[in-house]
Parts: structure tokens; C-alpha cells; sequence
């Protein structure tokens, strides 16, 4: 479809497909566990108005691109989803505040009956300015039925590749305007979505010591010296 080339979609460029989801994550079988990968951590500093931690309630579509049918549907439409995102790690002795990029990284909901598992395995930052922050991420998804006690049953995975846009609106409060490309277990693109979600700071910026098993204090001084900046070391 032409218009997805045509900044329809925002002007980041998404992959046509991806590769396919891992074997061992495959619906039908028992879920086990993500695949284990290294850790990589990267830093961005990020604007001090959006170090904190936010959440949002509602997730708001705009319009929907479905690639197996070749439809395009604008007519927007909310969903009541919870959202927790936490940005800002670490202040350096200027009061910079820089934010840890981690991949992997696991989270899980629930989901009506099921369990969906979520693992960012990839993470980037697109673009920092004084208003604003973009990140990109991509991820693989996976909704376990836990019922049969001892053998949990995967249903269903795909992954998710994401950009998020933060931009402040008023104190405590921001929007994340989100484009997304959803593949299916074989790495098909199945729906690219424009959305957006309004955050409340729910609490303010605090060092993390830690985080997915990372001493984020000691990388973080470890960057600071390959970067060259040891005059930032709080």
C-alpha cells in the first residue's frame, strides 16, 4: 500500500517482515521460558521532564493498517490498558538524567484467562531534544493458558516493533504518540497501528540502583569513562 511509504504511518521506516519467532516460544508448545540472551545496556540522557515513573489507563487507536486484507480503518477507538513506563535512571553531577536502554527485557500481564509474556530484545534511542523523546523497540509476545497446572500451553507469538514519541502537555502530565508494526509467529507483517496514550507521573525521577539484574550504578560510571566524560561522575 502506497500511503504506509507515504508518511500515512509517521516517518519511521518499518521492516517488511522480521524473522520468525524462536522454536522454543512456538504456539503448541510448553512455554519455558524466553530464549536467553546477553544483556546489552546502553545510555541516552533524556529530558528532565520526563524522568519518572508514568501510567496510563486508556490506549487510544487512531487508524489501523491490516496488511493480510490490504484495509486501512481510521475510524479511532479507545481500550481500557494499563500502562506502567518508568524513565530515568541515573543523575550525573550536572544534573543530567540519563536512561538506562536494556535489552532483554521481560514483563508480563493478564490477560483475560491467559498469561502474556513480554520481552524487549531490542532498544534504541531515535531521537532526544528539549521536548521530546523517541524510542524504539521491538518485541516478542507470547500468550501462555496456564490452566493445565504444570504445563503451561502457548497460544499464541508474535513480535512487535515500536516507536514511541514522549512530548510534555502540561506539568506531570505527557503523551506517548506510538506507531507500531505487528508480525505474525512466522515474521509476516500483520497490522501497523498509529495510536496514542495520555501519562501521569506517578512518581518522581529516583536513581535505580538496579534493573533486570544490571548494577546500573556501576555501568553507568563504566560509560561515563568510555564516553569521556569523567567530569560527570556524580
Amino acid at each position: 500500500m502506497a500511503d504506509l511509504e507515504d508518511g500515512e504511518f509517521g516517518p519511521y521506516i518499518f521492516p517488511q517482515g522480521v524473522p520468525p519467532i524462536p522454536e522454543e516460544i512456538q504456539p503448541g508448545r510448553t512455554w519455558q521460558g524466553f530464549p536467553q540472551y546477553r544483556i546489552l545496556v546502553d545510555w541516552t540522557q533524556i529530558p528532565k521532564w520526563l524522568s519518572g515513573n508514568w501510567t496510563s489507563k486508556e490506549y487510544r487507536i487512531l487508524k489501523t493498517y491490516d496488511h493480510r486484507e490490504d484495509m486501512l480503518y481510521t475510524l479511532p477507538m479507545s481500550r481500557d490498558t494499563f500502562a506502567a513506563d518508568h524513565l530515568g535512571d541515573m543523575q550525573d553531577r550536572e544534573g543530567g538524567i540519563w536512561h538506562a536502554l536494556i535489552s532483554p527485557e521481560q514483563t508480563s500481564y493478564q490477560k483475560g484467562n491467559l498469561i502474556e509474556y513480554v520481552d524487549c530484545i531490542k532498544v534504541k534511542s531515535e531521537r532526544v531534544y528539549d521536548l521530546g523523546f523517541d524510542i524504539r523497540q521491538r518485541f516478542f509476545h507470547v500468550l501462555v493458558d496456564p490452566s493445565e497446572e504444570g504445563n503451561p500451553k502457548i497460544v499464541d507469538a508474535y513480535t512487535e516493533e515500536r516507536v514511541n514519541e514522549y512530548k510534555p502537555t502540561r506539568p506531570d502530565i505527557c503523551t506517548a504518540t506510538i506507531y507500531n508494526r505487528y508480525f505474525d509467529r512466522d515474521g509476516a507483517p500483520t497490522h501497523t497501528t498509529n495510536s496514542m496514550r495520555v501519562l501521569r507521573r506517578s512518581s518522581p525521577f529516583q536513581h535505580t540502583a538496579t534493573r533486570c539484574g544490571v548494577d546500573l550504578t556501576v555501568n553507568f560510571l563504566d560509560h561515563l569513562h568510555e564516553i569521556g566524560r569523567d567530569d560527570l561522575v556524580p
